[in-house]
């Protein structure tokens, strides 16, 4: 397999090593503020992430999806021009109701923060600059390009890194008052958007609105794949942040926290997958059109051999140093952490392998199939996180999350071995019809000699 040896490992050794420095960086931003902050404010931070994350998948669907699906499956220079000026103006559009709705969202939500106005407007500008910080990376791994995107990413950890740094190691040189929520957000957005003007540039995403006809017939062409992506991610919003919503509601944000805090510790493992998602569905889009089901097979292999071993070597470092990690991340201020970190543990592990599973599917275009198995899940996971959290304890919500995540990989699986079926179906089919073509062109050939 000469392509994904070669061009592939590089692209993904590259890939991890950016996206571990990147997580690297979002793991310290949150122990920091776990380390600084009282619980309410670290809720605050928290759930303005869950809701820029939800934000993110939305954009995934409406945008990524089709730029990662699409575009590397046009050949002409015309057409994919047209769908990435389209691409870009839809992410710009998403980018301006964020940084509105987030405004309102903080004033609405936020009001016992310190400086309410300043936070209710960080926030705004936080979602807004991380989706069109988002849209960047994504174009560059359209077209291939992990290193332009490692370039951008630094640029965000070269700026917040030693800031982060500095309240860590010295925090006698800060004024506690001045990190607040209002604060950090601000500086978040700056550095967010610094890292979108490198990608864009280095990219040259185009936001000119030329073509109108061209550029509405191009999405109504993805929106047949796009709208059941938009329904994976309401089910899968559903499905993960099912937690969120009820104990939140049920409990308070300063409870919200706790959950939150315990599940910082598997951030990195998530955006490790995001990233992986990110490079390999270019390449399955164009295995996929070859309908190459050796290729498609044997890259699902490597990457769930690859990310299950990560998975197991990382929890077997937080099991072995986990009174270390305790003391000096949490202390004291959260009960149960034991209980919420074990069952987080599971729940990444169900979430990986479904996400890795789905990564091909995406890839073949069985947006649907994705879509209704979360559905599924989701609809379990509310019911199981609901119950739970009222009559066992908001702990053991987690525990009702992982269950729609068993349901959805059982799904998934399901499906990505039907396709699998499929493919070798198509290929044996070809086979023989090339194995009866083969006497004729031969005795052709001898008449014609």
């Amino acid at each position: 397999m000469p392509g994904l040896c070669g061009f592939m490992l590089q692209k993904y050794l590259l890939t991890f090593c950016n996206q571990g420095i990147l997580s690297l960086f979002n793991f310290a931003l949150n122990i920091a503020l776990v380390r600084a902050w009282a619980p309410i404010d670290y809720g605050i931070f928290a759930l303005t992430l869950v809701v820029a994350m939800t934000l993110e998948a939305l954009q995934n669907a409406l945008v990524n999806a089709p730029l990662s699906v699409h575009v590397p499956a046009i050949t002409r220079r015309a057409p994919r021009a047209v769908t990435e000026i389209m691409l870009s103006s839809v992410s710009v559009m998403l980018a301006l109701v964020a940084l509105v709705g987030g405004v309102g969202f903080g004033l609405a939500f936020f009001d016992e923060a310190n400086l309410p106005l300043l936070t209710a407007l960080g926030v705004g500008g936080f979602m807004g600059s991380q989706l069109l910080r988002a849209y960047g990376r994504s174009f560059l791994f359209a077209q291939l390009r992990p290193t332009m995107v490692a370039i951008s990413d630094l640029t965000f950890v070269g700026i917040g890194g030693p800031a982060i740094a500095v309240v860590w190691l010295e925090p006698e040189w800060f004024d506690p008052s001045l990190v607040m929520p209002a604060t950090v957000f601000g500086f978040l957005t700056f550095t967010n958007l610094l890292a979108m003007l490198v990608s864009f540039s280095v990219a040259k995403v185009s936001l000119r609105l030329t073509g109108r006809r061209r550029v509405l017939r191009r999405y109504r062409e993805a929106w047949r794949d796009s709208r059941w992506a938009l329904t994976g991610v309401v089910t899968v919003t559903l499905q993960s942040r099912a937690h969120a919503i009820v104990v939140t509601a049920a409990f308070g944000e300063a409870t919200f926290a706790a959950l939150a805090a315990g599940a910082i510790l598997f951030g990195p493992m998530r955006m490790v997958l995001q990233a992986w998602g990110m490079i390999t569905r270019p390449f399955l889009a164009r295995a996929a059109g070859r309908r190459d089901r050796r290729e498609i097979v044997m890259t699902n292999r490597l990457s769930l051999i690859t990310v299950g071993g990560g998975y197991v070597v990382f929890v077997s470092l937080l099991y072995y140093f986990w009174d270390w990690i305790e003391a000096q991340l949490y202390a004291g201020k959260y009960e149960d952490m034991e209980i919420i970190v074990v069952l987080w543990a599971v729940v990444s592990i169900l979430f990986a392998g479904r996400t890795l599973l789905s990564i091909p599917l995406q890839s073949m275009r069985e947006f649907k199939q994705v879509a209704l198995a979360t559905a599924f899940g989701a609809a379990v996971s509310l019911v199981a996180v609901t119950i739970l959290a009222l009559m066992v304890g908001f702990q053991y919500s987690i525990a009702g999350v992982g269950m729609g995540e068993v349901v959805s990989l059982i799904y998934v699986l399901h499906v990505y071995r039907r396709c699998m079926r499929n493919l070798a179906s198509a290929e044996r089919i070809k086979e023989a019809k090339i194995s009866v073509n083969e006497p004729a062109q031969i005795a052709k050939a001898s008449g014609d000699s």
